[in-house]
């Protein structure tokens, strides 16, 4: 564990909308950390998850 994002990062480094990143963390395709609850809660994305899950896509996984 070491760095971690926002979605809004994510979704800056990856070039797609921050809801995006979210509906992917919604989906579990995605690993995150919610903090919070209900409408107020937040998403945090460990760097490590998501190198992982970008690893995993150009393997051709999801």
């Amino acid at each position: 564990m070491g760095e971690f994002l926002t979605p809004a990062e994510v979704a800056a480094e990856l070039k797609v909308k921050p809801r995006t990143v979210v509906k992917w963390l919604n989906e579990k395709r995605l690993q995150g950390i919610k903090l919070g609850t209900g409408r107020a809660a937040e998403w945090r994305i460990d760097r490590d998850d998501l190198n992982r899950y970008l690893d995993s896509l150009k393997r051709g996984g999801e």
